[in-house]
């Protein structure tokens, strides 16, 4: 993993407003492709659910947060495995990998889950901060120094 992707390049504002998902998945994906890291730095990237992919790392440096986007229709509905009977509430989440292998959360900046944003009381919607289904344990996740906080529902 050399090629290092930065998602202003595909389009990413990171001023913690607008919603930076389509730039940073363009980044996961263009990295999945051949390999890579995408970096975040500089700023707050706000992103609905973001697809984990094999042999990619996402980094988020000390200049970074990766913040939950408070709007619940900018998580995926594909995301879903109800452990628990009558939830469907917990359908969505913000970090998700399915299948997948060679993963890295690493930096040490902060991935923010905006809980604020899904107060317990009012709607059931609330996204899940990290889904890892089916992957590999010898080459799956592994995470590297960064805060998970604020999560809505875990």
């Amino acid at each position: 993993m050399n090629d290092i992707f930065d998602p202003r390049s595909y389009g990413a504002v990171a001023d913690g407003h607008a919603k930076d998902t389509a730039a940073v998945q363009g980044a996961i994906d263009a990295a999945a492709a051949q390999g890579g890291a995408v970096r975040l730095a500089g700023g707050t990237f706000v992103c609905g659910t973001l697809y984990l992919k094999s042999n990619v790392a996402l980094e988020i440096t000390n200049s970074a947060t990766l913040l939950a986007s408070p709007d619940i229709a900018d998580y995926g509905t594909d995301t879903h495995h109800n452990r628990y009977r009558n939830e469907p509430e917990l359908d969505r989440c913000f970090l998700f990998a399915q299948d997948a292998e060679n993963v890295t959360i690493c930096g040490s900046g902060v991935i923010d889950g905006n809980a604020a944003a899904f107060p317990n009381a009012g709607s059931i919607y609330r996204p899940m901060l990290l889904r890892v289904l089916r992957c590999r344990v010898d080459n799956g996740i592994s995470g590297q120094r960064f805060h998970l906080g604020n999560r809505p529902a875990h």
